[in-house]
């Protein structure tokens, strides 16, 4: 019988196994069993920390809307043959290229043209079709209404210009263009003839006979000439705007005016031709429905159109808004410092739900009015950010005076939900308004503007079943207590649901996949024939999934050698706890705790004090007493407190509720006070110490004193100043309840997914700053070598040892994966039993825990352990993956057999934005002329002081001083130089004949060759070859030491493969973190070895022994390597090449 104690980390799972024995009703440990860590991917790009996916779907999305628009070429081309508005040959088609399509987009309106002029002009439309607003997405992405804002300004300019479609005013475009040009070309012909001086009469006769003589009679419109017909983006941080932008109904107008004027010049433009042609370069597909989640109590065993409302409602439904406002209501708390808290009666929260019906939010000063509370009384979910309750945001934002206004409140409840369903389903917004004006009598601006509204987004855990049961008892029935309403977990079991059971009764033999099991956490396609991943659904935080299935992995090979688990104890790092969106809030949260520490360290420094831990905490302590410094007072004596008394010995921290109850020794926890004050408080509540206003020695302590200031603390310290305290503290979950049971998402989803192999009250997660109390309290630390820290040590040591922050003893080695485990034991050892010693060990005048380990060899027996512990790394063999690198490189000539060329610079080519070129690109720009003009350009701005990208970024407007750049300048052609051999040729499937090359980037594998004379040599096979179709997964690949007459292979090495070889006097597992093909080595680091290992091979070695081992195939040769697999349970097994 045993239990297991997991440390699951974003790419890290460290595990350990404490055997235990039965004492009376509960398991306590007894042995240490085996441990591990598991190393693996996280699914995210190691720079930005975005998803892997999101580079792939953004790759996958250009794919497909380049193969759709080839696809819709090739079909419009095809149609015009067919209806003679094309020539069936191709050379008369490419004739047709010459033709300016504008010019002819704007004459098909009034002129006959020829027939195949006509499908010019058509196949011109095809080219750029123009935006589709679609309403559900255009309202969640800023750039929709960006893109809406330069159409709207497009179409003013057009009336304004009295240009009936597109063509027509892009045409006139290109001839003020050219007007622009021909003014310049005849500035130029008069310096040229010494004629430029002239002005007045002169100047005019002189300036029309060489225009004469240049262009003869035309006359050219003039105007402004906006900088070509395309709509480019202006971006500024995060933002984007764009001058014009035409959208796909001026298109289509324009099509069907073509149409029009043309059909009765030729016979073939039939109605049948019309809609084929449209239909080719208009059609526009749906978008894909959302996959939308079961309701958690009452899920469908069908199809969403089957079972709609057994799925997960939106927010935006009537009922949904009803549902939360009356959660929210019945939870409601009302709080009186020194008084405690009490529940609303049924007949106030019946007073607040009304409010929030009726408003988009109600603050909670409006609540207290309502409910005749006096100003001091506070809500449970009142806080500093949190100043309101939220209303009927759904009635808010309809019931808008532009919209439906008054009237939406008045309609039936059914008429709502039509509505709000008609809102949610309909993407094309003119269709939509033409409802809203058919169906609701609205007039155009008022339709138009709730077309427009955004409504709440998400979805509920429950679906409209669900909550047509569960409502209409929240709404009239009583909680047991016959006082307060009914809330959603009363309401629940009342309507027959069990909102805690599990997905089934049932234990299983082995973990399945998460999906299967947490089947309301997750939404699948349901089809047996899809991957598990798709048929049951999977988490769309990689991190998550990729931690999850790792968990399966170690616990099914536990199960299989060790049989299931009796008890999990299981810790969460805060990396993965928390979604990107708390990630984001957290480290601004960081930084602004950052410029406080600053600014307080800058205090300090001015009294002579150090900016250590404690003097910081009391700082911030001190902050919280007031926003004044002169209303900072001793919270228990009214005392002020000056910062010159905060830092003297008079002036004590003091944890509010006791340590040994609670465990609690975050800030949350503490306040500081006069010493002689904590002294007279003892192990006690405030209020069990001062609630009879006692004099104690000589002072005096006035209660109603205490709780006035009390009141003004922040809202997370108030209660504890209430006469029941201790018994909140309890109802909040007690000292046991809050160490044993973390209440976030994953911490729940974790107990319901282990729940599968072990009983789910025998599971428990612990949080992590128990762990680090734990590892320092038993000098866990110092297990693990601690050479990280040599130089720094003293420092740590001195810097840790000046707070009171009982978590800190020692430092923990973070270089060292095996610390993962560690945590992973200490998991497992903390229980009820442990936390019970924890707290009747507590010494409160030392403020420090005494606990011994729960077995006198506890520690013995651990380094033993950690001594033998090999690292499993997860390998990653599959040949999926990036092909190659994202630019695309043209040949500056054709490569010969050598790969050399005779221009000096480079033998490719590429494209870039003009800003974004570094110093070395400036010199490698293709053009010659070019490349002057640039480089004297940046040198002179940075004489000024301008930055290169600034520099830069000045040359894509034209400008008098480089009149070559008429247009100015935005992408420029760049010179590279690469081997022949790293490149990735692409061909011209017709012809066969190479036309562009990527470069082949991260190798697949190195695989490594005895030859007959004993030498070892390798060869890289690149990732585009292990895909190429006759690969397979063991290479195919020619090369050239395979062919190699009595050549053997001896290992194929993939980065991140393990290797075992003789090293310095000792068998090592070494970890492949690169594959230098070029330079014929491998770079390796033992398995155990982590953080950044580029930095810690360049520091001292008195700091940081470490060394990278550069080994080349000879060296790895004579140093006996060969290659080795370590399974989930650290088991290493040799690995035999084929």
């Amino acid at each position: 019988m045993y239990r297991l104690g997991l440390d699951l980390g974003s790419n890290s799972l460290g595990w350990f196994v404490t055997y235990l024995e039965k004492r009376g009703e509960r398991y306590e440990p007894v042995g240490l069993g085996p441990g591990g860590v598991r190393i693996f991917p996280d699914g995210r790009d190691p720079q930005s920390g975005m998803s892997n996916a999101v580079d792939r779907r953004m790759a996958r999305g250009a794919r497909k809307r380049r193969d759709r628009f080839v696809d819709r070429r090739k079909k419009l081309i095809a149609a015009l043959i067919k209806y003679g508005l094309l020539p069936n040959d191709t050379r008369p088609r490419q004739a047709l290229e010459t033709l300016d399509p504008y010019a002819l987009r704007k004459t098909a309106l009034t002129d006959a043209l020829p027939a195949h002029h006509v499908g010019r002009a058509l196949f011109h439309l095809n080219q750029r079709r123009g935006f589709q607003s679609n309403r559900k997405t255009d309202s969640k992405q800023s750039e929709g209404g960006a893109i809406k804002q330069a159409a709207s300004k497009l179409d003013a300019a057009m009336k304004e210009a009295n240009a009936s479609t597109l063509g027509a005013f892009f045409a006139d475009m290109h001839l003020r263009q050219s007007y622009e040009e021909r003014q310049k070309a005849i500035r130029a012909e008069l310096v040229r003839l010494g004629k430029d001086h002239l002005t007045g009469n002169a100047r005019k006769k002189i300036w029309a006979r060489v225009r004469k003589r240049l262009f003869g009679n035309e006359v050219l419109p003039q105007g402004d000439a906006p900088d070509g017909v395309r709509a480019r983006a202006h971006i500024s941080g995060a933002k984007a705007s764009y001058d014009f932008y035409p959208t796909r109904a001026m298109l289509l107008d324009e099509f069907n005016a073509i149409w029009t004027a043309q059909r009765a010049h030729h016979a073939a433009m039939t109605d049948d031709a019309r809609a084929e042609i449209a239909h080719i370069i208009f059609f526009q597909r749906p978008l894909k429905p959302a996959i939308v989640g079961k309701c958690t109590l009452d899920p469908a065993t069908r199809p969403f159109k089957e079972d709609p409302e057994g799925y997960r409602a939106p927010w935006s439904h009537p009922l949904a808004q009803r549902f939360r406002i009356l959660s929210e209501a019945r939870n409601l708390e009302i709080r009186e410092t020194g008084k405690g808290s009490r529940k609303l009666t049924k007949e106030q929260s019946d007073l607040v739900v009304a409010a929030l019906l009726a408003n988009k939010e109600v603050k909670f000063d409006k609540l207290r009015t309502l409910l005749k509370l006096p100003a001091e009384a506070k809500f449970n979910l009142e806080s500093d950010r949190r100043a309101a309750l939220d209303g009927d945001q759904t009635a808010a934002r309809l019931s808008d005076k532009k919209g439906f206004g008054k009237a939406w409140r008045g309609f039936p409840l059914e008429r709502q939900i039509a509505i709000v369903a008609k809102l949610e389903e309909t993407e094309d917004e003119n269709e939509l308004i033409a409802w809203l004006a058919s169906e609701c009598a609205l007039d155009g601006a008022a339709a138009a503007r709730v077309a427009n509204t955004t409504l709440p987004d998400g979805h509920c855990r429950l679906g409209l079943r669900a909550i047509r049961n569960i409502l209409p008892i929240m709404q009239n029935e009583a909680d047991d207590d016959e006082v307060s309403g009914a809330g959603y977990h009363i309401a629940a079991q009342r309507a027959g649901y069990d909102h805690a059971k599990l997905p089934t009764g049932e234990q299983l033999d082995r973990l399945p996949y998460y999906g299967q099991w947490l089947q309301d956490a997750v939404v699948g396609s349901g089809d047996a024939r899809d991957q598990k991943e798709k048929q049951y659904g999977q988490f769309p935080n990689p991190t998550v999934h990729i931690g999850l299935g790792q968990l399966r992995r170690i616990v099914n090979e536990l199960i299989d050698k060790y049989g299931p688990p009796a008890e999990i104890s299981i810790e969460f790092t805060r990396a993965l706890k928390l979604s990107e969106q708390q990630k984001t809030e957290k480290q601004r949260e960081q930084r602004r705790n950052q410029e406080k520490n600053k600014a307080r360290a800058e205090e300090l420094a001015k009294f002579g004090h150090p900016a250590n831990p404690r003097n910081l905490l009391k700082m911030r302590l001190w902050e919280e007493l007031a926003h004044d410094p002169l209303d900072r007072k001793c919270v228990y004596t009214g005392e002020q407190i000056s910062i010159e008394r905060l830092l003297s010995d008079e002036v004590d921290i003091d944890h509010i509720l006791p340590v040994a109850m609670t465990l609690d020794d975050s800030a949350a926890n503490k306040i500081i006070c006069m010493r002689y004050a904590n002294r007279h408080k003892r192990k006690m509540t405030p209020f069990e110490a001062f609630g009879s206003s006692p004099t104690i020695q000589g002072h005096r302590y006035n209660w109603d004193d205490i709780a006035a200031r009390a009141a003004g603390l922040p809202r997370n310290k108030r209660w504890r100043f209430d006469a029941d305290a201790r018994g909140e503290f309890d109802k909040r979950g007690g000292f046991l309840a809050r160490q044993l049971n973390e209440t976030g998402w994953l911490a729940r989803l974790a107990k319901q997914y282990l729940g599968a192999v072990t009983d789910p009250n025998r599971i428990w997660v612990v949080p992590g700053r128990l762990t680090g109390m734990l590892r320092g309290k038993w000098s866990l630390n110092a297990l693990l070598p601690d050479h990280n820290y040599a130089g720094v040590q003293g420092k740590a040591e001195e810097f840790l040892a000046s707070t009171d922050d009982m978590e800190f003893s020692g430092v923990k080695n973070r270089a060292d994966h095996r610390h993962h485990a560690i945590d992973g034991l200490v998991v497992a050892l903390t229980d009820r039993s442990l936390l019970w010693k924890m707290a009747n060990a507590y010494d409160e005048e030392r403020e420090k825990f005494i606990i011994d380990p729960p077995w006198p060899t506890m520690r013995d027996d651990l380094k033993t352990s950690l001594d033998k512990m090999v690292v499993s790394h997860k390998p990653d063999h599959g040949i999926e993956g990036k092909l190659h690198e994202d630019s695309a490189y043209g040949f500056v000539k054709p490569l010969d057999i050598t790969g050399q060329t005779e221009e000096e610079d480079g033998n490719l080519v590429y494209r870039k934005a003009i800003e974004g070129l570094n110093e070395n690109e400036v010199d490698r720009i293709r053009d010659r002329r070019l490349r002057r003009i640039v480089r004297e350009h940046v040198d002179a701005e940075k004489k000024k002081g301008v930055a290169l990208a600034d520099a830069l970024r000045q040359l894509k407007e034209p400008s008098d001083s480089y009149p070559q750049l008429k247009h100015g300048l935005r992408h420029i052609r760049i010179l590279k130089k690469e081997k022949a051999d790293y490149l990735v040729p692409i061909t011209n499937q017709t012809t066969g004949a190479v036309y562009k090359a990527y470069s082949a980037g991260e190798n697949f594998c190195v695989e490594v060759f005895e030859t007959a004379d004993g030498k070892w040599n390798g060869e890289a096979v690149r990732r585009f070859d292990a895909n190429k179709k006759n690969a397979g997964p063991r290479i195919a690949h020619a090369v050239q030491w395979r062919n190699a007459e009595g050549a053997k292979l001896v290992m194929r090495i993939h980065k991140g493969d393990l290797i075992r070889l003789d090293h310095d006097g000792r068998t090592r597992i070494m970890v492949v973190h690169r594959l230098d093909a070029s330079a014929a080595r491998f770079k390796l680091a033992e398995h155990n070895e982590t953080g950044n290992l580029d930095k810690r091979h360049a520091t001292d070695n008195e700091i940081d022994p470490f060394r990278w081992l550069m080994a080349s195939y000879n060296t790895l040769k004579k140093l006996n390597a060969v290659p080795v697999r370590v399974d989930e349970l650290g088991r290493v097994w040799r690995i035999v090449p084929n």
